[in-house]
């Protein structure tokens, strides 16, 4: 895992050095595992299936206070 790990935050940092990212999303569903990792490569926010799951979850099930 940490030699796969690595090859894909050199990759994104690659990635980030020549182009002008905002973001990355992450369609792939095993990647989201490396989302720390990515994030503290590029500095850019990630995002994938389960950050939309639970943005979707806190925008429809609204606690009360």
């Amino acid at each position: 895992m940490v030699k796969i790990e690595a090859e894909i935050c050199g990759v994104a940092k690659e990635l980030r050095a020549t182009n002008s990212l905002d973001a990355l999303i992450l369609e792939c569903t095993d990647l989201f595992a490396f989302s720390r990792p990515l994030q503290e490569v590029t500095g850019i926010p990630m995002y994938d299936i389960n950050s939309l799951v639970e943005y979707v979850n806190y925008s429809v099930c609204r606690k009360d206070y």
